[in-house]
């Protein structure tokens, strides 16, 4: 036999040995029941109880109405419930169906088989309740994480380059907004050597600290994305070039600092900085051109360097 745990929340003792005995008429269910006269007594069982369903009195010495029944289901979203109204109540139990009650019983105008049915049908109900409202958490997450992933490097968690380019079309058509606006690009210069020395996972790796340093630098208002395998470009709105310069060299000793620490994988980056302080007249597509033009540059001289 199928065993139901029920709590009765009823302040009137006849009306709770009515169900009782209605109850344990011959069936094919166990009804294990317990009692509370009070509606803070029944929510104290049901916090330390897990109970397959609540019939509630709506009017209790503590607790009149439909506030009965929010203040259960905001303490457990997850228990059936069934209203035990009297007939001068019947438009206030309608009611409570669209808070959160799975049915309501007219006392004294039901039997056995009507209260068993009527509990049956109520945990049903409320198990497609929550299975839906799971299978909708479910499916919000999903779209979450799709959406996420849409817009986000699946390495380093920066912004793609979808997102990058989407905001910088946006930038543009009101860039007078976001003046003085600065773009820093950036590239990795040695991940083609970690890469074939040390394997790809390194290769990763220096990826993704490098991000994290740039990431370190980066106000909210700001957007750093990475644009390609080795590529990265932050964008500064209202930003002096002399300020974007600034936080260059603040980057540089954080490199630094990092490469210190770690023996294998050393970051080294080439930097160009543009800004529409150089020309008020260029759009956000022309300081972006400007800036990798002078990260190039920043490369090639690192490489001679590293040569020499």
């Amino acid at each position: 036999m199928k065993k139901i745990t029920v709590l009765i929340i009823e302040d009137n003792n006849a009306d709770s040995r009515l169900i009782k005995e209605l109850l344990s008429e011959t069936t094919d269910e166990i009804y294990c029941i317990e009692y509370a006269e009070r509606l803070s007594d029944g929510i104290k069982k049901i916090l330390e109880n897990r109970f397959d369903i609540a019939l509630v009195d709506l009017n209790l010495p503590d607790s009149i109405g439909l506030d009965t029944i929010s203040f259960i289901v905001k303490k457990d979203i997850n228990i059936p419930l069934i209203i035990l109204t009297g007939l001068d109540d019947l438009s206030i139990a309608t009611k409570s169906l669209s808070e959160g009650t799975q049915d309501y019983l007219v006392k004294g105008q039901f039997d056995d088989k009507t209260l068993k049915r009527s509990i049956r049908y109520a945990i049903e109900r409320k198990k497609l309740e929550v299975e839906k409202r799971q299978f909708e958490h479910e499916l919000n997450d999903l779209k979450n994480k799709y959406q996420f992933l849409s817009f986000h490097d699946s390495l380093t968690g920066l912004y793609n380059r979808m997102y990058f380019d989407e905001e910088i079309k946006r930038i543009n058509s009101d860039i007078k907004r976001f003046k003085p606006l600065t773009i820093i690009s950036i590239d990795i210069n040695n991940l083609k050597d970690t890469n074939d020395m040390l394997g790809h996972e390194q290769g990763d790796i220096l990826i993704i600290e490098t991000a994290k340093i740039l990431s370190s630098f980066i106000r909210k208002t700001d957007i750093l994305a990475r644009i390609g395998g080795d590529e990265f470009c932050a964008v500064l709105p209202n930003t002096e070039l002399a300020i974007a310069n600034k936080r260059k060299k603040e980057l540089k000793e954080r490199i630094k600092a990092c490469n210190s620490q770690n023996a294998i994988i050393k970051i080294n980056i080439a930097i160009g900085i543009a800004s529409t302080q150089e020309d008020e007249s260029t759009d956000v597509y022309g300081v972006i051109k400007k800036s990798n033009e002078r990260m190039y540059i920043n490369k090639k001289l690192l490489k001679s360097k590293r040569k020499n």
